[in-house]
């Protein structure tokens, strides 16, 4: 294939918005659809470089391209996240090297929050996107030729794919980011300018201000325009409409070309040497800034504290990436050549996963892996792993035993969520089964107040609605919303139970915990039954005129807070009580026993 410095060129520009996105560098917001970029790349590419009836040799050109730099980065992460990282976060980075070994990542980090979410440690996210590269070359064999000389077809795989891509980004957005079919006609886009447009140097005026035009567009999009990935909006929303267009001046810039002054100045240049670089800058970059950011409990820490640090993380990765591609990425093809190889190179990855979890765990005192189960004895997926994906349009699924016919409808935000397995646990030795609801915010998303609640217990045949809410009873037609409850379902003889507001604190409970901060010294961190009933002063003043509906009301306070001494959060073996600052996880099973086994068998 004819060497083209624009197609270097755009990749060196898309591995420079994605790592400048990843810095946190102003005016790089949009930087993540420099992975869209990419893909339109790979499409194009893939279509110039399979030749058809050669299947074996295209998938061991792809395994051999892109194997070494991936395995050596995933287990050098794992080397150093052995001897750096807390159990917590090293299960985390654990679980994402094994998925990453059969090329899954994409579906482990689906199986979490979004992309766009901080909350977990993904020092391996950025391999989502290689994963789903390798899945569409799976499909590329038999795709191809199917499209190769079919224009019409291949436009209408491209809109079937995009429309899909949309439907469910309305839906759910990360299942739309991470799956590989809602990912398609972006590959295809760029296939279908292999097929369509015969690369020429336009010489003409015109083509000169067409290919300014285009990148100068480009890049003007991914500077200026502001996007809300994370949201479901057909315009902002990712990805959608702005990732089309995106796409479509990726493939217009594919076909056409750049301008030649752009090409053959020192900038293009620079930007067609990064472009060489760019698979090792996109492997190496973000574990890098993962890691140098790292903080015990932290999740994905992105930004930084200082001038000094940014320009560590930029040398760094320029010195490794060097390094990765000049010494693995360029000579690992003569040296892995082979399968026998190529399987030795994916299973060293289960060895070393193995061999550096054994050290890592060896590092730590039963004390601190006491700490530590507050964050594996919890279930993380509201409602199960697949129940999104298999039931798109539900907003309410069944949690633990679902043989009882009797049945509790539990309504709640993430409060609710960090408590729903203990109490089904607690519901079905009463022989009562649990729904619960989707959406993480129920009578605060307009979707579902109080009204829908009330019509999905009748038609559910509930015997009972519980609500547990964190404190949001200050907020403006909240407090209003659960007073209709209680009245409609008093009138319709509906059981509503309510549990109040938990105690929280000020800072994540294991964390403090770890570090030994405030531990019975008075400080800010512990707070007594006095201070908790401030807190909630505004659901205690509301709980009488409930009560007087037939309302129950447990109160966590009558556990964790004995009279006016200091709460618990943790038990006696020092396991805490909750996970971060404020959600309950069932480690400390004894109160927890107290406060649902014995408390709603007392109501039900």
């Amino acid at each position: 294939m004819e060497f083209r410095k624009d197609i270097q060129i755009l990749r060196g520009l898309a591995v420079l918005f994605v790592v400048l996105y990843h810095l946190q560098v102003p005016f790089f917001k949009n930087g993540y659809l420099g992975v869209d970029i990419f893909f339109v790349i790979s499409g194009f590419l893939m279509a110039k470089l399979y030749n058809r009836g050669s299947i074996t040799d295209f998938y061991k050109r792809r395994i051999n391209r892109l194997l070494p730099a991936y395995t050596a980065t995933v287990i050098a992460t794992l080397i150093v996240g052995c001897f750096v990282l807390i159990p917590t976060d090293f299960i985390q980075l654990f679980k994402q090297s094994v998925s990453s070994a059969v090329f899954s990542s994409n579906l482990y980090f689906w199986n979490q929050n979004s992309y766009f979410s901080s909350s977990e440690f993904n020092p391996l996210l950025n391999l989502w996107s290689l994963a789903v590269e390798v899945q569409f070359y799976l499909i590329v064999p038999f795709l191809y030729p199917i499209l190769r000389r079919r224009a019409w077809l291949t436009l209408v795989v491209i809109i079937l794919s995009f429309a899909a891509c949309v439907a469910v980004q309305s839906v759910s957005p990360k299942t739309s980011f991470f799956l590989t079919p809602f990912r398609i006609w972006e590959f295809l886009m760029g296939a279908f300018v292999a097929w369509s447009f015969s690369y020429h140097n336009i010489k003409t005026i015109y083509g000169e201000f067409l290919r300014a035009g285009l990148i100068v567009t480009l890049i003007g999009f991914l500077c200026f325009v502001a996007l809300d990935p994370n949201g479901r909006s057909i315009w902002s929303g990712h990805p959608s409409l702005a990732a089309f267009f995106v796409c479509l001046l990726t493939a217009g810039i594919i076909a056409v070309g750049l301008p030649r002054l752009f090409e053959e100045n020192i900038l293009g240049t620079a930007l067609a040497k990064i472009g060489d670089y760019s698979y090792s800058i996109y492997l190496i970059h973000f574990p890098l800034i993962v890691m140098l950011n790292y903080q015990e409990f932290g999740g994905t820490i992105l930004s930084f504290d200082s001038q000094a640090m940014l320009a560590i993380a930029i040398i760094c990765t320029a010195l490794l990436s060097y390094l990765s591609y000049h010494y693995i990425e360029d000579k690992g093809r003569a040296v892995f050549n082979s399968n026998k190889k190529y399987i030795a190179l994916l299973i060293s990855i289960f060895i070393v996963c193995l061999a550096t979890y054994a050290i890592n765990l060896k590092g730590f005192s039963d004390r601190e892996n006491n700490i530590f189960s507050a964050f594996t004895d919890r279930s993380p997926y509201r409602c199960g792993k697949i129940f999104r994906i298999l039931n798109p349009l539900s907003d309410i699924c069944s949690i633990g035993e679902k043989s009882h016919e009797d049945a509790i409808l539990l309504v709640g935000d993430s409060h609710a969520d960090s408590i729903k397995t203990v109490l089904a646990k607690a519901a079905n030795t009463n022989k009562k089964r649990v729904f619960f609801y989707v959406d993480n915010e129920p009578l605060v998303n307009k979707e579902i107040l109080s009204d829908k609640i009330i019509q999905d217990a009748q038609s559910l045949k509930v015997q009972a609605i519980l609500l547990h809410f964190s404190n949001k009873y200050k907020k403006s037609g909240f407090a209003q919303e659960v007073l209709h409850i209680a009245k409609k379902a008093d009138e319709l003889g509906l059981k509503v139970v309510i549990i109040a507001p938990v105690p929280t604190y000020s800072s994540s409970v294991p964390k403090t915990m770890y570090y030994k901060k405030d531990q019975e010294s008075g400080g800010t961190f512990v707070i007594d039954r006095k201070m908790h009933k401030e807190k909630i002063s505004d659901f205690t003043a509301l709980s009488k005129t409930l009560e007087r509906h037939g309302v129950s009301i447990i109160d966590p306070a009558s556990i964790f807070c004995l009279k006016q001494e200091a709460c618990f959060y943790a038990d006696q073996q020092g396991k805490p009580f909750y996970f971060d600052a404020s959600h309950l996880t069932l480690t400390g099973s004894g109160l927890l026993q107290d406060l649902f086994f014995q408390k709603i068998k007392e109501i039900f």
